[in-house]
């Protein structure tokens, strides 16, 4: 068979790429709920978390403040209603924040939510929910608390949660239930509530402290739970709950790899990364510490699920066509190659750059002046490789004077 038969037609091989479209943001607050007298002075404060680096662009906060309400569809900044006019404070060090408010109002009683929006396109996050402050008189009154371990759970469908609240009070109350406020189900220890047939829902109940704990979670199971007291005089917030599908990537945040999930915690420590299948043994935490290797493979798993691998691309080359062409006829180079995340690509004749970045080089009208040597790179964010050189060569058959001899040989001398 001859070279220009072998080599007749061309292929285009899409580079396989798993989308990821969110990174690591977030809020935690110090307290969930905090109840304070009249006319003192209280601080609430959090810590909050965003990728340093997004596509080799440096994340920077341009804005971060303490807000209740909205103003024309946006958080209206507290420094700036002018209800807390001379009361209120902020104080940041690093990824903390502290708003103080002095003068303590009853009508203070509100859901205070933290928001900062940095540099990066979409680059903001919320709070939510906030901290909900309870104003009480000083005398005669107490403060009832009731406080959940987390504000917000993200969990994976078909794994098991367990919410956990509090409850403080200087008087007789007790606890004495959950309740769903989207799906307005009661569950009871001992019970399991509406749901007890299928035995998903477990409730332990003590004087002040309970725990609901759900199996085999589904998408109906997401909604906002609550610890109900005897005393039920304010419809406090409690621990809202999202279920999501399990998904597990590996994405670049500066010069750093990120494990990320759609269910992303603050602070958990729960991840296992591996480097070409194998187990890296030390490295626990959301972002892997050690070099990257573009010879390597990397993938990470949270809560048993273990994201694909991704490396830098490997197997690059160029495929063409090569039908026997007159003058003023085109040859299309296709670059193709083994990567995730998805490969860009650049072209280079006699080893100068071309225009060009797409995966296919088309050569329109060629003429004599299109000879030269050509390849392609393909990289992403964890490296590059170069495909082996085509020498393409284009002369003129002097007794015949408008056909082109085109010939092309694989060149596999890289350097």
């Amino acid at each position: 068979m001859s070279l220009t038969a072998a080599l007749r037609g061309f292929v285009v091989v899409l580079c396989w790429f798993a989308g990821i479209h969110s990174q690591t943001w977030g809020v935690e607050y110090a307290s969930k709920h905090i109840c304070a007298f009249e006319g003192s002075t209280v601080e609430i404060s959090c810590t909050f978390k965003y990728p340093p680096w997004i596509n080799d662009k440096k994340t920077v906060v341009q804005r971060a403040f303490w807000f209740t309400k909205l103003k024309d569809n946006n958080p209206l900044d507290l420094r700036e209603d002018p209800y807390y006019a001379g009361r209120v404070t902020y104080h940041f060090s690093e990824k903390n924040s502290m708003l103080r408010i002095r003068g303590l109002k009853r009508s203070d009683f509100a859901e205070y939510k933290f928001r900062f929006e940095t540099n990066q396109p979409g680059g903001s996050s919320t709070g939510s929910p906030g901290v909900f402050l309870t104003a009480t008189g000083v005398y005669g009154s107490s403060c009832n608390k009731v406080s959940y371990t987390e504000r917000s759970i993200c969990a994976f469908r078909g794994s098991t949660v367990t919410i956990s609240c509090s409850f403080q009070s200087e008087s007789s109350d007790s606890l004495e239930s959950w309740f769903s406020v989207r799906g307005q189900q009661h569950y009871y220890q001992n019970t399991g509530g509406h749901d007890s047939s299928e035995n998903r829902f477990q409730v332990k109940m003590y004087r002040d402290q309970s725990s609901l704990t759900i199996s085999d979670l589904t998408d109906s199971d997401a909604d906002e739970y609550r610890c109900k007291t005897t005393w039920w005089g304010r419809d406090f917030p409690g621990t809202t709950l999202t279920v999501v599908d399990p998904g597990v990537q590996v994405i670049r945040s500066g010069q750093e790899l990120v494990c990320h999930s759609s269910c992303f915690p603050l602070h958990h420590l729960s991840f296992i990364w591996f480097m070409n299948g194998q187990e890296v043994q030390g490295e626990t935490s959301d972002y892997y510490r050690k070099p990257v290797s573009p010879e390597a493979s990397y993938s990470c798993s949270y809560q048993g699920h273990r994201s694909p691998e991704v490396y830098a691309p490997k197997s690059v080359s160029v495929s063409m066509s090569l039908p026997e062409i007159m003058e003023g006829s085109s040859v299309t180079l296709t670059c193709s190659c083994d990567a995730n995340p998805a490969a860009k690509f650049r072209w280079y004749k006699n080893n100068q750059p071309l225009l060009r970045k797409d995966p296919s080089l088309i050569l329109r009208s060629v003429q004599r002046s299109d000879s030269g040597k050509y390849h392609c790179v393909a990289e992403n964010e964890l490296g590059e490789a170069q495909s082996d050189y085509v020498f393409i060569n284009v002369e003129c058959e002097s007794n015949k004077g408008t056909r082109l001899i085109l010939q092309i040989f694989l060149m596999f001398d890289l350097h």
